[in-house]
């Protein structure tokens, strides 16, 4: 985007027209720079580390030490995009946005209850799922996120030996590639 001007040698000779050429470039690269990260900050999905500090300064989040970026994201978008209603539909399309897939949601409207079962691989989010919830259905409804834990099943392509360096809650909590 910056244009780079090509100015003649003779011109260029010139050690006044160097040093203001020079400084025109370095203001114009801090420049796009800064365009630049306004340009990723606009969504939540594909902000930057500014951003999402951001918009935490402006929600009033307080983020774990040990919360990565993409945790971060789902928090600020659990509390960014707060319906008015509360649907079924919401649910879904708010799950959608923080979490893409992995997860399914029942809603039993006789029974009043909410249940948001998770793979694994969302171990991390389910307590800002469980905000999420808590915020937009109705004190009335009982609320349940399940997580579904490895099983004996997802260990049979393993030997003893290479399971048995890991704990039991880090063989239950570990995604197994």
């Amino acid at each position: 985007m910056h244009v780079k001007v090509n100015y003649p040698d003779a011109v260029m000779q010139i050690r006044e027209i160097k040093c203001s050429v020079k400084a025109g470039d370095i203001i114009g690269e801090k420049l796009e720079n800064h365009i630049q990260e306004l340009d990723d900050n606009i969504t939540v999905k594909e902000s930057r580390k500014s951003g999402i500090e951001r918009r935490e300064r402006i929600l009033n989040i307080q983020p774990s030490s040990s919360s990565d970026l993409e945790t971060r994201k789902i928090a600020v978008i659990a509390r960014w995009c707060i319906p008015t209603m509360y649907t079924e539909r919401i649910l879904q399309k708010r799950l959608q946005s923080m979490l893409g897939d992995g997860y399914n949601l029942e809603v039993n409207i006789q029974q009043k209850t909410v249940s948001v079962t998770l793979q694994l691989k969302h171990y991390k989010n389910r307590k800002i799922i469980w905000e999420m919830l808590e915020g937009i259905v109705p004190l009335d409804q009982i609320i349940d996120v399940i997580i579904i834990y490895n099983t004996y099943r997802a260990y049979k392509p393993f030997t003893y030996k290479e399971l048995k360096v890991k704990t039991y809650d880090q063989l239950r909590t570990e995604v197994i590639q």
